[in-house]
């Protein structure tokens, strides 16, 4: 396992609680499957892994590891929490480096376009249920 791969499954297990036996078995503890789900998606954004190698690496098949992405995408949306832990585990050796750095901004610009994009959605919606018209 590459250095880089290494290190993100490490502060994954650390920051939920879970042995990497767990993080890369069949465990279905809302914990692991968490955990799991948030090494593909910092494995897959972060670090440019394909779908096909962290298939490969936790021994899943690649629509799983996309269906799981989707899933902590979604999330992303929704629940700050879930959204720092990632970057935490995510930001230690990206942080050192000017592309790192933009890598970051630009998955923090991507967050704030979707939750601006929801917010809209939102009034919009709350806006036809009272009766009044949609303001653009």
């Amino acid at each position: 396992m590459e250095p880089d791969i290494r290190g993100v499954i490490e502060r994954v297990c650390v920051a939920y609680g879970v042995t990497e036996v767990d993080l890369m078995g069949a465990g279905r503890t809302h914990r692991t499957i968490e955990a799991r789900g948030v090494a593909y998606y910092v494995l897959r954004k972060y670090r440019g892994q394909y779908l096909r190698e962290i298939a490969v690496l936790f021994k899943r098949d690649h629509s799983t590891v996309a269906k799981v992405l989707a899933h902590v995408a979604k999330r992303l949306a929704e629940d700050d929490t879930l959204r720092v832990a990632i970057m935490e585990i995510a930001d230690a050796p990206m942080a050192d480096s000017l592309a790192g750095m933009k890598r970051l901004l630009d998955i923090e610009l991507e967050h704030a376009r979707a939750v601006v994009a929801r917010l809209e959605s939102m009034s919009t919606r709350l806006e036809l249920q009272m009766g009044t018209k949609p303001r653009r």
